[in-house]
């Protein structure tokens, strides 16, 4: 059992620091405007990477690229990198010896969510029945549910809450939580790309017209690629931060992309 609860927490571990190599207090200031959701998203399948992985750091002349366990650093043209965003999920050209270029890579279903090295995470929504240090349960559509935090975790009782988690054997550790009375509804107005980290910052407005900026972390959870976002989408907001400043800044725990249902004539 304690071999069990080992690895559980490895892989537990393993996806809470994909993207930490930037955090809310490193986003940078520079802002270049992107144009996002156009022609340079690549449609061939077939098509041969060096690798495929998701951006995890950006340097001067180089990125650094997390596939599964592994990350690696390439050399890429710098003026290149500024059309992708930490945390974006990319395509590795080998141009040359030492020499690398990026290219987008459409990631077409987001309805199953994996650990970095190929763990299916599950979701159920409940609400909090009881708390216990780093335990703590969940009233379900399919009865109570027991889950470890593997640390002391702060839920109210009744709170409803939609829980990512790992299953190995009988134990289910936490992977994240989201507050499902905290989401917020917004409205893009505008995309930017912080230069030195190469974080998104989405400009958006609620119903009542009150502006936020949330900025899109690498831990950041998307339903979407990176440049499917647009301008005047409708989005869905889980916030980890709030900084209760005009316009209110926001470090996302998740992201859903509201997607238009398309009516049947």
């Amino acid at each position: 059992m304690k071999k069990y609860l080992s690895i559980l927490l490895t892989l537990i571990i393993g996806v809470s620091l994909i993207g930490c190599a930037s955090n809310a207090q490193d986003r940078g200031t520079t802002q270049s405007k992107v144009i996002v959701g156009e022609d340079k998203a690549i449609t061939d399948e077939m098509k041969e990477y060096y690798t495929v992985g998701e951006i995890i750091e950006f340097e001067e002349n180089a990125v650094h690229v997390l596939t599964g366990d592994i990350a690696e650093v390439f050399k890429v043209d710098k003026h290149s990198m500024t059309d992708f965003y930490l945390g974006e999920t990319v395509g590795v050209v080998k141009l040359g010896e030492d020499s690398y270029k990026l290219d987008r890579y459409k990631i077409k279903d987001f309805s199953i969510r994996h650990t970095n090295m190929g763990q299916i995470i599950e979701t159920i929504e409940g609400t909090v029945k009881s708390v216990d240090k780093q335990f703590f349960e969940i009233n379900t559509k399919d009865g109570v549910m027991k889950f470890n935090a593997y640390k002391d975790i702060y839920l109210e009782i009744g709170e409803k809450i939609t829980v990512e988690y790992l299953e190995f054997g009988d134990q289910k550790g936490l992977v994240q939580f989201y507050n499902e009375d905290s989401k917020i509804d917004l409205v893009v107005k505008g995309i930017n790309r912080l230069d030195e980290t190469g974080i998104m910052k989405v400009n958006t407005v609620d119903s009542n017209g009150n502006e936020y900026k949330v900025y899109v972390l690498g831990s950041t959870v998307l339903n979407f690629n990176h440049s499917d976002l647009k301008v005047e989408d409708k989005i869905t907001v889980y916030p980890e931060v709030i900084r209760e400043i005009y316009p209110a800044e926001i470090d996302p725990k998740k992201i859903v992309l509201i997607k238009e249902e398309v009516k049947i004539q």
